[in-house]
């Protein structure tokens, strides 16, 4: 009996499969600040709060002033349940609703900083995710990062859920010299994918399964 035991352990392992379960939340932000101390300043940040076309606005900026200032959203509040406290954030995806208001036909906003910052700080950290696509000039919902990408920072459930956790937005003018344009930022919302281990079953007494490799 022992020897057909060894020889079992032998030709066969055991395997523990673990499928961690995926899920997704989404979050808003309920705190805003004009911070970064550059030239132009956010005027009423808190209307990147709440999504009704009344944005706020970095004016008149142009290749001598930009970069603006920092829009520091904050603070940020599920919808519906937070991210599962024993959870790995596997990625995040930031989307912002904004447009460019021109003085003339000449000139476009564009992303300068679009950045994850530290608590409670104006100090950026992981991955600017800034392009050099220009805003439209009617509101337009544009995506950053993704489902898989964690912006070059590791993510724990405290931290997404800490108040002080927050995004950083600079626009810049991509302008013909001379030319102006505002920036308008309505709305900004963040979604969270992330897993979490199942609870392992109770296994039946005396069942052991065995998976041939």
């Amino acid at each position: 009996m022992l020897k057909n035991v060894i020889l079992l352990i032998c030709c066969y392992c055991f395997i523990i499969q673990i499928t961690l379960a995926q899920t997704t939340v989404t979050y808003t932000f309920t705190a805003a600040q004009s911070a970064c101390g550059e030239v132009v300043s956010w005027d009423t940040p808190t209307n990147a709060l709440v999504q009704d076309d009344t944005g706020a606005i970095a004016n008149a900026l142009k290749s001598s002033n930009s970069p603006s200032a920092c829009l520091i959203v904050s603070a940020p509040v599920a919808v519906g349940t937070d991210v599962a406290c024993a959870a790995t954030v596997q990625g995040i995806e930031v989307t912002i609703r904004r447009q460019q208001i021109p003085s003339t036909g000449l000139n476009g906003n564009q992303d300068a900083l679009i950045q994850f910052v530290e608590a409670g700080t104006a100090t950026p950290i992981g991955n600017d995710q800034s392009t050099g696509v220009d805003w439209t000039n009617e509101w337009l919902d544009y995506s950053y990062g993704g489902s898989t990408d964690t912006w070059g920072l590791t993510f724990t459930a405290t931290d997404i859920t800490d108040p002080d956790f927050g995004l950083a937005i600079k626009a810049k003018s991509g302008a013909v010299l001379g030319t102006s344009s505002t920036a308008s930022v309505d709305y900004v919302e963040m979604t969270v994918t992330y897993a979490v281990c199942p609870c392992a079953p109770t296994p039946e007494p005396g069942v052991v399964t065995l998976q041939k490799l």
